[in-house]
């Protein structure tokens, strides 16, 4: 049985999507909690959202408990925490001037970002910028399903570059609901990447980004046809959720239970939520079915 936690963060350890859970509340202990397509996902969530807290900008990846321990937030984050975390310069940047200086030396590391380019679907494509070490996770992370790195430099050049191709019409986030419609579309794997790869060669022959002179194709994990786009939940104090993955799409997971629901929860509004896993008793066949209370 998973144990029970606050859900601080989600996303790729080992190749696989895992829930980070706090389990004491001076955030000394944690575990992971893997999701896996075809693994049962049992939990409920018993209380309000709450602050995860902050992680300093020399503290790594160490997140601090929120010291006023705010509750019943629509965030992750209370503003106090979002100020001590020293980060909202950095996610409004947009490479032409450091608002940041207590974060800009981890930042401007020369060669240390890729800007990447992503396909969902047919035609439906984003431009993203991720540190050079995790471009692969982070493109994962996405949804998406098939992936290009065409640049590399700093991160606040990189930042340049990426509201360059946004200018030019290329989205830099698409909405949950969006990436669930394009993913319900077939396509084959070489159609999509070479989509991207003439979306890049229409953006280098346009902008003036010192592009990679190959582009690195990207081996994104799997995502099964979906057929249609499941309907999207919302997380919310009294939600109790039984089902088996069924796909899962970056931070996005279709669920399907034996009433024959499939809907799709996206992992990372589960952040500042205490998951309570359900009992192994509560998951007998014909009560598999999701509880949207």
């Amino acid at each position: 049985m998973e144990p029970r936690g606050l859900c601080t963060g989600v996303g790729w350890h080992d190749d696989r999507l895992q829930l980070e859970l706090r389990l004491d509340e001076q955030a000394a202990e944690k575990a992971l909690w893997p999701l896996e397509v075809g693994r049962e996902l049992a939990f409920r969530l018993p209380q309000q959202r709450r602050c995860i807290g902050y992680r300093p900008p020399a503290a790594g990846a160490h997140l601090l408990p929120c010291p006023d321990d705010v509750r019943e937030i629509g965030g992750s984050q209370c503003p106090k925490c979002l100020e001590r975390a020293v980060i909202l310069p950095c996610l409004r940047c947009d490479g032409e001037r450091c608002r940041n200086p207590e974060r800009r030396p981890s930042c401007v590391r020369p060669q240390n970002h890729g800007l990447y380019l992503c396909a969902f679907g047919p035609g439906s494509y984003k431009v993203g910028v991720a540190r050079w070490e995790r471009r692969a996770h982070r493109v994962a992370e996405q949804g998406a399903r098939a992936g290009l790195i065409v640049a590399r430099d700093d991160g606040q050049m990189i930042r340049r570059y990426e509201k360059m191709i946004e200018r030019s019409g290329v989205p830099d986030r698409l909405q949950a609901t969006e990436k669930l419609r394009a993913l319900a579309e077939t396509a084959a794997d070489d159609e999509l990447t070479g989509g991207l790869l003439r979306l890049a060669e229409r953006l280098r022959a346009r902008l003036p980004v010192p592009w990679l002179s190959d582009p690195e194709q990207l081996e994104l994990p799997a995502i099964p046809a979906l057929g249609s786009p499941p309907d999207l939940i919302e997380p919310h104090a009294g939600l109790e959720l039984r089902g088996e993955i069924r796909a899962l799409a970056g931070n996005i997971a279709v669920i399907a239970s034996d009433r024959g629901q499939t809907v799709a929860l996206e992992m990372t509004r589960l952040t500042g939520y205490e998951l309570e896993p359900l009992a192994a008793g509560e998951l007998t066949a014909g009560q598999m079915a999701l509880g949207i209370g």
